[in-house]
Parts: structure tokens; sequence; C-alpha cells
């Protein structure tokens, strides 16, 4: 039987296990050590941020092409891994307020509120004007024939007031439009204007709390056909037609995300094409947010809004519709081409025509 050398011992048992133990102990004091220190170790595994297109719309038929983007996921369908998170704002001033600060991506405003922010040097451009349609000034007060009376009504009857969406809205500007290409003053009946979104100025006009309306579609219609009176469609071309409705979007978020941009450029262009070809499709989609039947939004489809603008001179309707709000103070800055408020592809769009 062979000896063990001089000096050498056993093994003991269960040694490496009380290593391992030892080591494992060693580990927890460090990480115990870092924590209480105020040191923190980022983990192996980080998550990406979830990206979002955060895109809000109005109340009406003129910006409900937002709705159909939004249901048909074609911001999705263009930019796959990106979410779209839809809200609404009374007006084109709360849109306008909301990009300009961060809040917002995208929004469908007037072109009024919206230029005033670029006149501002807000980092705001439009992507796609997407709807032509009608103010009109409507009023429970049948026995004015026009806005001669009207005027002189405004004037005599005490609290008068006109629900708009705001002041300074496009709603508002269309009517000081057509106060002007009549002979008064532009800001004659400003101190009558009330801000309210179109759903409550429809249900005031109603119940007579307000006197007067300055609509969007599809509130016109609705009223008439509750007894109201139109006393004109504003705007200042043949039937009070204007390419108003705008895409705008937030300059350095279109920057920083060229893929959701060229998305958001995409499904805006595809949902207007499609309500064109498809209009009962649509307006089964329209109805519910519109609290309408499908016949009824179908209806307003034909007659009330043109989704198709291509008809339309963009540049230079936009630019004297810029021109009038500056002509009366409401913005210190004028455009004088559509490349200094618009993208590269609106402009571009609208050359072709």
């Amino acid at each position: 039987m062979e000896g063990k050398g001089r000096g050498e011992q056993p093994a003991r048992k269960g040694g490496a296990p009380m290593r391992r133990m030892t080591k494992n102990l060693c580990v927890l004091l460090l990480m115990a050590i870092f924590i209480w220190g105020g040191v923190t170790v980022a983990p192996a595994r980080v998550f990406a941020a979830k990206k979002v297109v955060r895109v809000a719309q109005q109340y009406g038929l003129w910006c409900a092409i937002s709705t159909i983007v939004v249901q048909k996921k074609l911001i999705e369908k263009y930019a796959p891994g990106w979410e779209v998170q839809e809200s609404r704002f009374a007006s084109g001033a709360d849109i306008r307020t909301a990009l300009a600060t961060g809040r917002l991506d995208v929004g469908i405003s007037g072109f009024a509120p919206f230029i005033k922010g670029w006149a501002k040097g807000l980092p705001v451009k439009t992507a796609d004007v997407m709807t032509a349609y009608k103010h009109e000034l409507v009023t429970y007060h049948t026995e004015v024939k026009d806005i001669h009376d009207f005027v002189k009504l405004a004037r005599s009857k005490s609290g008068f007031k006109i629900g708009a969406p705001a002041p300074g809205s496009s709603n508002h500007i269309a009517l000081q439009w057509y106060l002007k290409n009549h002979g008064y003053d532009p800001k004659i009946l400003d101190k009558y204007i009330v801000k309210m979104k179109h759903p409550i100025s429809y249900q005031s006009l109603l119940s007579k709390q307000i006197d007067a309306h300055i609509t969007s579609p599809p509130y016109a219609i609705l009223e008439k056909k509750k007894g109201m009176k139109s006393i004109a469609a504003l705007w200042p071309h043949p039937g009070g037609w204007m390419p108003n409705s705008q895409v705008v979007v937030n300059t350095k978020w279109a920057e920083e995300n060229p893929e959701a941009y060229q998305a958001v450029v995409k499904a805006f262009n595809e949902a207007a094409a499609w309500a064109v070809s498809h209009p009962r499709e649509a307006a089964e989609i329209l109805a519910p947010t519109l609290k309408m039947s499908v016949e009824e939004t179908l209806e307003q489809l034909k007659t009330e809004v043109q989704y198709d603008v291509s008809s339309y001179d963009i540049e230079k309707d936009l630019l004297e519709y810029a021109n009038f709000m500056y002509e009366i103070g409401l913005i210190k800055r004028k455009p004088t081409r559509l490349s200094d408020f618009a993208f590269p592809e609106l402009v571009q769009e609208a050359q072709k025509r």
C-alpha cells in the first residue's frame, strides 16, 4: 500500500461547494455596496421604447379622413412597428399649441390656425391639403334675409352670440372675409364670437342659447333640417368652397422620424382616395363618430365635402388666404410661395396640377 507524501492532507468533503458559496457571498456583498452607495448597474437587456405617432383631429366631416386613417391602420401599414394614438381637440388653435409644445406629432387643422402658428415661427408645416368644404353662417332668426340684416340684428339685440370653434379659427376668418367683401369692417362682429365646439354650437343654436353658428360639415345640413336658416356660404369662391383642411406636422418630429412622416403622408393620401372611390364604406366608418346614420353621412359625403382637391390651385388659394389674414393684421409675416409653409411632398404634388 502506497503511503501519502509528507504534509499531504486528504481532501475535505464539501470543499468545492464551500468555495462557490464564498464566491456568491462576495458577489452579493459587492452588489449591496453598489446599491447602498447609490451606484446603479444597467440591466443586460434594455427594452426599446414604444414608437408612437400622436395624431389629433377636430369635430366634423371636414377632418374625418383622419378617422379612416386610424381605423384602417394605414400609418401602421406604411410604418410597421409604429403605433397610432388618436385624440380630439376643440379647435385648430388647441392643436397648434399641442404641436408646438411637442405633445402632438400630427394634427388636422384649418388653414388659419396653422398659418398663424407658422407666422410666429412655430415648428410646423403642412404635409397635405386633404379636404375642400364650406363654412356657412346659420341662424335661427329666419326673418334675416342677408348679411346686412344679420349685422343690424347683431348690433341691436342684447346678448347676441355667434358660436365658432375659436376666435381666429378658419370659421371666424371666413366670416371676416365675407364681411370685407360686402363692404364691412371685417372685425365688426368679432365681439359676438363665442368659443364652442361644433357639437355644442349645434345644440346651443337649436335651443336658441346662441343666435348663429359658423358651421363646418356636417352641421349646416343638420341645422337646416331642423328649421335653421343659412345666410351664406362664406368663402370667396364659387359655391363658397375652400381647400382648407390641413395635415399639419411638427417639423422636428418629421426630421427625426422620416419613416413615420412618410407613412403619414402616404396614409392620408390613400385614405382620401379610398373615401372618394368607396363612399358607402367610408360612410359606414364615419357615421358612428359623427353620430349620424350611414345614409345621412353618405349624402353629405356627396354634397358637403370634397376629399379630392386636385381641381384646386392649392398654392394660389392658400396664398390669397394668408394675404387676407396679413391685410387685416392677423399675421405679421406672410408666405410668398407654397414651399414657405409646406413640406416638399405637397409642393411637388401641387406643381403637377
